[in-house]
């Protein structure tokens, strides 16, 4: 099949799972060679059950030609996923993602003359995110926990609000990938794993602190990795332990350290946008913009109570002209 769709040969009509077949042996073959992630591959795998499943139930039909596939499509599929399943609006968004991309390949390998979905857009809500003030990964770096396994998660958890690297990145760091850069600084070298793209960050004073306290752990001496970091299950459970002991009521994940580096670590301190994106490995500068948003909104509710406290008595004079 993978052969036959790739020369195009056959003059039968094309269906949605020949393409979505193709697209994740091609997919497959990338992972086994180190060029995409496995956990991306799953996604993809899920699309095809979420599909197959819709289809069943929906059209009364295991596939359906790619001809036949309106616009329609994809609000029928929201809602199956949505209203039926009860998905997030969020994820399903994600699953019509997938699904557009799937015919635009068809369109480009000429299976199919149109992408019918090409119009539909999928609009992704913001989620409230919460992100750490300066005060409290200060709180975190001072504070000193006589539990090993908690105070290795905290610094691990700290490494990740300095450096930006989401859990996964962060586990698979070795050695290797520090290196002296152009500028002569300590840098970290790799791709992500998420998104294969390029995610090269200096290291901070206080990150390059972190990494010389485990330079001769035990556990990163056995593994080759920079830092003790255990199964992610594990490691969450622990930060809920560390925000508890250090008073701090935000849910402490690895998601948030990302998005404190993202903001409270780099946009805030005026760091530029191309730079964070950068940093942060993302594809499209359109994923750094809610960062962004999420910053200036911080910096709206931080300055609305100014609005009231503050203010300055003209001069008489100011006042006559004004009056004027």
């Amino acid at each position: 099949m993978l052969k036959n769709a790739y020369l195009g040969t056959g003059t039968e009509k094309r269906m949605l799972l020949e393409v979505i077949d193709f697209h994740n042996e091609k997919f497959t073959e990338k992972v086994e060679k180190g060029k995409r992630s496995g956990g991306t591959l799953k996604k993809w795998v899920s699309t095809r059950d979420k599909l197959v499943a819709y289809m069943k139930h929906v059209h009364k039909l295991p596939d359906i030609p790619l001809e036949r596939i309106e616009y329609a499509f994809a609000e029928d599929f929201f809602d199956y996923l949505t209203l039926t399943l009860g998905l997030q609006d969020n994820s399903a968004m994600k699953y019509l993602k997938n699904t557009k991309q799937l015919l635009k390949l068809a369109v480009q390998r000429k299976w199919v003359q149109r992408n019918a979905l090409e119009d539909y857009a999928c609009s992704y809500v913001n989620p409230e995110r919460d992100i750490l003030d300066i005060g409290e990964v200060s709180l975190l770096f001072s504070k000193k926990i006589p539990i090993p396994r908690l105070e290795e998660a905290k610094d691990a958890y700290l490494f990740m609000t300095l450096t930006g690297y989401a859990y996964k990145d962060a586990l698979l760091l070795s050695p290797d990938n520090i290196m002296k850069f152009f500028d002569g600084e300590d840098w970290i070298v790799k791709n992500r794993a998420k998104t294969w793209c390029r995610e090269n960050v200096p290291l901070l004073p206080l990150a390059k602190e972190i990494l010389n306290k485990y330079k001769d752990h035990p556990y990163c001496l056995a593994h080759n990795c920079l830092l003790p970091i255990k199964s992610n299950q594990r490691f969450n459970g622990y930060l809920k332990e560390i925000a508890d002991l250090c008073g701090i009521k935000k849910n402490l994940t690895t998601h948030t350290a990302r998005h404190t580096f993202a903001t409270t670590v780099t946009l805030a301190n005026g760091v530029p946008l191309e730079t964070v994106s950068a940093m942060l490995g993302h594809k499209s500068i359109r994923t750094t913009q809610i960062y962004a948003k999420i910053v200036a909104s911080k910096v709206s509710q931080d300055m609305r109570p100014l609005y009231e406290k503050f203010s300055l008595e003209l001069p008489e004079s100011f006042k006559k002209l004004k009056a004027v």
